[in-house]
């Protein structure tokens, strides 16, 4: 009984392991996720800025970088 109970523990602290390690992934890929759109907006501030329309077009949006390509071209 006690060579299992501390079997059973080792798998727990494994599966645990386990855990933290898919918590860290999942962290950092929400963090670079949400780090995304703030550049957007800096490039959007930059071309309101800079005397343009004040309507916000997908143009706008875009800004040269090409994130807005796919609204542009259904227009």
């Amino acid at each position: 009984m006690v060579t299992l109970n501390t079997k059973h523990k080792m798998k727990d602290f494994t599966n645990f392991r386990t855990l933290a390690i898919l918590l860290i992934a999942i962290t950092m890929s929400t963090l670079s996720a949400l780090a995304q759109p703030t550049v957007n907006c800096q490039a959007t501030s930059k071309t309101l800025s800079s005397g343009g329309s004040t309507s916000v077009s997908p143009a706008d949006i875009d800004n040269g970088s090409g994130a807005g390509t796919r609204y542009i071209s259904r227009a």
